[in-house]
């Protein structure tokens, strides 16, 4: 695994520890080696306590291309879906029965949180 091997190899990374694994966590991603030598990569940056385990094609990346590809594609495929979810919101407050106000904060809020994500997807394709 490239990914933990460059991790693991870095002076300027300090892992954790418990007593069945070592782990790093990292740009919304934790990757953590078992003592039976399993690995474990999750993406936490879904807004919950959950991590959730990376995808099939973001393992392999992770595994065959390293850290930083696969950290980066997961943070795009993250921000990717936050924007998609927000604007089917905004497309949903469209056909809204809701209170005006609270609908028009709402958007605003939406709104905002659409600009925000799109700055964090150029910022990765910068």
């Amino acid at each position: 695994m490239k990914a933990w091997d460059e991790l693991y190899d870095n002076p300027h990374i300090s892992l954790a520890y418990t007593s069945k694994s070592e782990y790093y966590i990292g740009n919304g991603v934790k990757i953590e080696k078992f003592n039976d030598g399993k690995i474990e990569i999750n993406n936490t940056m879904m807004n919950s306590e959950t991590y959730y385990p990376v995808s099939n094609k973001e393992f392999e990346l992770f595994d065959n291309d390293g850290w930083e590809i696969g950290e980066m594609t997961v943070q795009f495929n993250s921000y990717s879906f936050k924007l998609e979810r927000c604007i089917k919101r905004l497309h949903d407050l469209r056909n809204s029965t809701e209170d005006r106000s609270i609908a028009l904060a709402k958007k605003e809020r939406y709104e905002l949180k659409i600009i925000e994500i799109e700055e964090r997807l150029n910022k990765l394709n910068n």
